[in-house]
């Protein structure tokens, strides 16, 4: 027998509303796993980094690149939805509240609190991972920089230590003036063990 209130029909969600927002929340799952993937990627690049273990890096940036493209193409539907999504606060009626009131006014008052318990429901789970999701993506960001840091940092150790053993050349610049230019370096090698 369907139901008239338009909440469930066979244990499913028959109102659009709460399809969507079930979808939203599929969604929202869907990006809070991809987030925490790429976070202990993340870490095992921090590992590799440390460890100059280079072999194992060619591993984990495909890997990491994949993720983060299929974790920006969630969020980018996210933010889609939240643009033109009608906010409750912007429409000084609730909707919610005119449906529970021509409910009580058709006699369905219990369909119509169990629907805006089960609506409650979703909106405070919707909200908890949104607040997960956004703190994901901000540790997300700091690791990422920290290991940019750490790149960066070894590059330019390494950079002067090369300076060190190989001299720089000077050449001529645009007004004559001489210009220090960078050393060649093909066929050269350094072992990190030294």
């Amino acid at each position: 027998m369907a139901d008239t209130s338009g909440t469930f029909q066979d244990g499913k969600a028959s109102n659009p509303k709460d399809k969507c927002n079930n979808g939203i929340v599929d969604l929202l799952d869907s990006c809070l796993l991809t987030a925490r993937r790429l976070l202990s990627l993340l870490d095992e690049e921090t590992l590799a980094l440390k460890a100059f273990n280079s072999d194992h890096l060619v591993e984990v940036y495909p890997r990491k690149e994949a993720l983060a493209k299929e974790l920006m193409s969630g969020v980018k539907v996210l933010i889609g939805f939240s643009e033109t999504r009608p906010e409750k606060a912007s429409s000084p009626i609730d909707s919610s509240a005119v449906q529970a009131g021509l409910s009580n006014v058709n006699g369905n008052s219990q369909a119509s609190t169990v629907e805006n318990q089960n609506q409650q429901k979703l909106e405070k789970a919707l909200i908890e991972k949104k607040s997960s999701l956004k703190q994901l993506l901000t540790e997300i960001e700091k690791q990422n920089y920290r290991n940019h840091i750490f790149i960066q940092g070894s590059l330019s150790y390494f950079q002067d230590l090369l300076s060190v053993f190989i001299p720089g050349t000077y050449g001529p610049a645009q007004q004559g003036i001489l210009q220090k230019q960078q050393p060649t370096t093909k066929g050269l090698t350094l072992n990190r063990e030294v």
